[in-house]
């Protein structure tokens, strides 16, 4: 049973919570409450934990510079609220209870401010930490020059989208571009001129497809789309329409024009251990046309 936020509650309450910060009298140590993800923790922070700074001789300090070293009764004090904390977290809430922990915490502001900012420091290195592994992991699995997926990242989504289709059902249909006339290009115009026509490419291919479908430049003037759920007679008809507009789009250059064609190969996917054999199939179709 929680203590109420008596006197005599709070002391029974600290001589027997157990001691997070280390093992004692042979007990093993406790871990404190992720701090960071906790609904209690913002409503005890709500307020202002301290109004008078004369409870403790612990001068004021800059945060931002280091950790202050806590006494030995303020590092017991904060393991014991710690401990109330983590009690909470599996309660209902607990009006008296909270009070009695602010009461406590304003007994060691400086050393509890200290450790809530290291808490917040950690916590944002860890976000940004996340944030760039997150950017890293999508730049490994696109090209860099058009923004679709690379073949890295094209073959992850084709096996998950397999696997799907095995447990749930559904049809993929992948249909494999090539670029025709594309090397002349570069030959003539250099390889910026031929950079901006795959871009343009990678543009009409994921504007005319749908949002469940897949775009991705398998390499040099080779695109593969991923079709979900079409027959044979309407993929042959996107496979067409793709092929049209690409032929269509023009890209300027230098005060002209440059254009490309493209051929396209089509097969079904038929399972998830068919994906690099569709793969080859449709690089296949569209060779044989």
């Amino acid at each position: 049973m929680r203590q109420a936020a008596t006197g005599a509650g709070r002391h029974s309450a600290r001589r027997h919570a157990p001691h997070i910060g280390g093992a004692r009298d042979g007990a093993a140590a406790a871990r404190p409450p992720d701090r960071g993800r906790s609904p209690i923790v913002p409503a005890l922070f709500a307020g202002p934990l301290v109004p008078d700074m004369g409870h403790t001789d612990v001068a004021p300090m800059d945060m931002g510079h280091r950790r202050p070293e806590m006494t030995p009764q303020e590092r017991q004090l904060v393991d014991d609220l710690f401990q109330r904390l983590a009690t909470l977290e599996r309660e209902p809430r607990d009006p008296e209870a909270e009070r009695a922990i602010r009461e406590g915490l304003s007994r060691a502001p400086n050393a509890v401010y200290a450790l809530v900012q290291t808490t917040l420091l950690q916590d944002e290195a860890l976000r940004q930490a996340h944030e760039r592994i997150a950017e890293l992991e999508a730049h490994a699995d696109h090209d860099p020059l058009t923004g679709v997926l690379n073949r890295r990242g094209f073959d992850r989504e084709l096996a998950r989208a397999a696997a799907h289709v095995d447990r749930y059902g559904g049809r993929l249909v992948l249909v494999y571009l090539d670029l025709d006339g594309f090397k002349p290009i570069n030959d003539r115009h250099g390889h910026a001129a031929g950079d901006a026509v795959l871009r343009a490419v990678a543009g009409v291919l994921r504007g005319h497809v749908r949002a469940s479908d897949l775009v991705a430049r398998l390499g040099g003037d080779e695109f593969v789309v991923l079709l979900w759920n079409l027959g044979d007679a309407d993929a042959a008809a996107k496979a067409a329409s793709l092929e049209a507009m690409i032929a269509a789009a023009r890209v300027p250059w230098e005060g002209a024009t440059v254009a490309v064609g493209a051929s396209a190969g089509l097969t079904v996917v038929a399972g998830p251990t068919d994906t690099a054999a569709a793969l080859a199939r449709a690089d296949a179709a569209m060779y044989a046309r």
